[in-house]
């Protein structure tokens, strides 16, 4: 029988590897499958073209899969996801995750139509989540799981499969950040964090993103603010610009539990956060430490941090009960 960590072995490998979603797409045998023009219409006249949609014909040639396929994939038995919900041994709120993390790890999120794993990184789930956005291992407020649950055909108890690597900490990125080597290679041993942020000292506008369902901000450049402007966040423009050959590293983490993205240039703080279960997304951007002040606000309400390089807006987030948190860095 599977185990949970060989439905975390499905999720990884379908983000690795890039598959594509298309509704009523299967593994076969195990493995998933690169599907054809012909097939993906076969499927849309199946289907129809609400769930098949016509965008769908450019991903012909490509490994293709649907949501429920992905649980197969791992579980090796072969559902669709209310079927899963139906067998689940175990079926409660998803609320129910933050009382252990750990425990639920391989788990399935659920929500009417949609299915989902629960990752081994706090805060994150792998989906094949949709056509628009494909394979992920996106935080939990990207999506609207409503469901937690122990899969049937999952043997929970069966830890053998268990990975030994250790993670990847700040200090051991720092180095490695100085050192040039590619971090998204570097970080990918363990799949502690995702995405993770590349890094680049190329300098460039720093866009400024968010994120509808949950109130998050998040700060990159342009390569990652195309990929999430894909997955439904709005760009707010630029909100400043990084130094080319810069010398500060500026760190990004991530709080699963209310969503929120910060950024900082102190690798103490850094630590102290990953240490206390926020997750690692690495080096976005560098800063000068001679530039424009950055100012940081947090929002106690949302639990959302800000951060801009406008005094007035900081001026107008403080008036509006945003507390300040002083200058973040200097870009």
């Amino acid at each position: 029988m599977a185990t949970r960590w060989d439905m975390i072995a499905a999720g990884r490998e379908a983000v690795a590897r890039g598959v594509k979603y298309i509704y009523g797409a299967k593994p076969k045998n195990g493995e998933f499958v690169t599907y054809s023009a012909a097939q993906i219409d076969a499927l849309r006249d199946q289907y129809g073209s609400d769930c098949v949609w016509w965008s769908d014909d450019s991903k012909a040639g490509q490994l293709c899969c649907d949501c429920s396929g992905l649980i197969t994939k791992g579980c090796g038995v072969l559902r669709g996801s209310s079927g899963f919900r139906v067998s689940a041994t175990e079926d409660l709120p998803v609320s129910k995750v933050w009382d252990n993390w750990e425990y639920y790890i391989g788990w399935a999120f659920w929500m009417p139509g949609h299915i989902g794993i629960v990752s081994e990184v706090e805060g994150y789930y792998y989906a094949l989540d949709g056509s628009a956005r494909n394979s992920v291992h996106y935080a939990m407020p990207r999506q609207g799981w409503t469901r937690l649950l122990k899969l049937f055909d999952v043997d929970y108890d069966d830890d053998s499969h268990e990975e030994s690597e250790d993670e990847v900490s700040p200090e051991e990125i720092t180095q490695a950040v100085f050192a040039g080597i590619n971090m998204q290679d570097f970080v990918s041993r363990c799949m502690n964090a995702a995405p993770i942020a590349a890094v680049s000292n190329d300098g460039g506008d720093v866009y400024r993103m968010y994120e509808p369902k949950s109130g998050d901000h998040l700060f990159c450049q342009a390569e990652e603010r195309d990929a999430l402007l894909s997955a439904g966040w709005t760009n707010e423009g630029v909100a400043w610009v990084a130094p080319k050959g810069g010398t500060l590293p500026i760190y990004r983490v991530y709080c699963g539990r209310n969503g929120d993205h910060l950024l900082t240039a102190s690798l103490d703080e850094a630590n102290t956060l990953y240490k206390s279960g926020w997750t690692y997304e690495g080096v976005p951007f560098f800063a000068s430490g001679e530039g424009e002040e950055i100012h940081r606000l947090y929002n106690p309400n949302g639990g959302d941090h800000m951060l801009t390089a406008s005094a007035e807006e900081k001026d107008s987030l403080i008036s509006a009960g945003w507390q300040y948190e002083g200058v973040a860095f200097r870009a």
